[in-house]
């Protein structure tokens, strides 16, 4: 019988457009694979590859204790019909429920991929209910990924530091990878033009949501056009996110669009066709995993501006690929994208030297036969704990 494997995440957006090579590869292989998220529309592409699709009653957003309960006794529900070998979990959500279903479920191998944080994890509580909520959590994370059934796999050293702080099992059963990778068969480097095109593009990639940095993204844009005579356009790929408490508001957004110089096309497909016509990329997120718009943006060869912030300073080098700037400062991030867009020279040399970088360590293969490697692991030790 063929060996299952589960892939969960918070929603199937996230599998189809993150998972699918891993999935792919494990088809290769001959396992069963199984795709667990929230129901948005993904599922006949997750489908169409082969993979079965299960759907998850989860409310991303929620914090109501019977919501939550609910959302665990439907993940019981789904691991009960697939009865997997193995289940991998991404995102927070799946984590730490993911896990709490699988040890009652008896599930011997779980795989953890930590792919950021969540806020309330990092940030310093006021009052004594919020520190002993997140002490609750630390601990809960770390139970979720330390144990003889568990690998925990993280996608940056920040985030293994936090959570080690509350259990070192956690750091001596870590395995580390640089991001989910990206796909260079795919994003390939952009011709260079040898002089500066007329009008500039610079573009954002993200959910519009508050810890993304988009408000001072906007905010830096507006101090840009009103500083400078040079056409540039600011183009903001991504849909408002209602699934999450930050998101930008319908008032905000109606605003930003009546901005000249602003563009919202909103979620796209075709991020390599984004890409092709864009000449800088900026994210200045406050905190990530290990962002992958930057990792497809430095394939293709497009300088980054970003934040000094766990995850994006792993991607970029400051002064080598691209610029770092402070999280929250819209003048540092409108002073940043002015050097670029004044200095085509300089926007030639970060993307070239971003796009060695990306091949050299970021390899979406590279990530794949890692998480390979760990699965053969985890399988085989499973397979002697049964002969035994």
């Amino acid at each position: 019988m063929r060996q299952r494997v589960a892939l969960v995440s918070n929603t199937g957006w996230n599998i189809l457009n993150f998972r699918m090579n891993l999935a792919q590869a494990l088809i290769d292989r001959g396992f069963d694979v199984h795709a667990v998220g929230t129901a948005d529309g993904s599922d006949s592409g997750i489908r169409a590859a082969g993979v079965t699709w299960h759907d998850w009653n989860l409310t991303r957003r929620s914090i109501n204790p019977l919501s939550e309960l609910d959302a665990m006794r439907s993940l019981d529900a789904v691991y009960r019909k697939i009865k997997p070998d193995l289940v991998h979990h991404f995102t927070v959500k799946p984590v730490l429920y993911g896990t709490t279903v699988a040890r009652m479920r008896k599930i011997p191998a779980v795989v953890n991929s930590v792919t950021g944080l969540p806020y309330f994890l990092l940030s310093q509580p006021n009052s004594g209910i919020r520190s002993v909520a997140r002490d609750a959590a630390l601990k809960w994370y770390a139970w979720a990924l330390s144990g003889n059934d568990v690998c925990p796999m993280f996608q940056n050293p920040d985030d293994l530091d936090v959570i080690a702080s509350s259990n070192q099992q956690v750091r001596r059963q870590a395995i580390s990878t640089r991001g989910s990778g990206v796909d260079l068969a795919k994003f390939r480097v952009i011709t260079e033009e040898s002089a500066a095109p007329e009008e500039l593009v610079v573009t954002f990639v993200g959910r519009l949501i508050k810890e993304k940095g988009i408000f001072e993204f906007v905010e830096a844009a507006r101090m840009v056009l009103s500083q400078t005579t040079r056409p540039v356009r600011f183009v903001v790929c991504g849909d408002v996110d209602i699934g999450n408490r930050s998101a930008v508001s319908p008032e905000t957004m109606s605003e930003w669009k009546s901005v000249r110089g602003l563009e919202f096309p909103g979620h796209v497909d075709d991020m390599k066709r984004v890409l092709e016509q864009s000449h800088l990329v900026v994210l200045p997120s406050y905190r990530e995993g290990t962002p992958r718009a930057l990792l497809e943006a430095a394939a293709c060869g497009l300088p980054i501006i970003t934040t000094d912030v766990p995850g994006c300073r792993e991607v970029v080098i400051d002064r080598e690929n691209g610029l770092l700037v402070p999280a929250k400062d819209p003048v540092a991030l409108a002073a940043a994208i002015l050097e670029l867009i004044n200095d085509w020279s300089l926007i030639r040399k970060f993307g070239r030297a971003g796009r060695v970088r990306i091949h050299s360590l970021f390899d979406e293969q590279l990530v794949i036969d890692k998480t390979l490697d760990v699965y053969s692991r985890m399988l085989g030790e499973k397979r002697q704990a049964k002969a035994a």
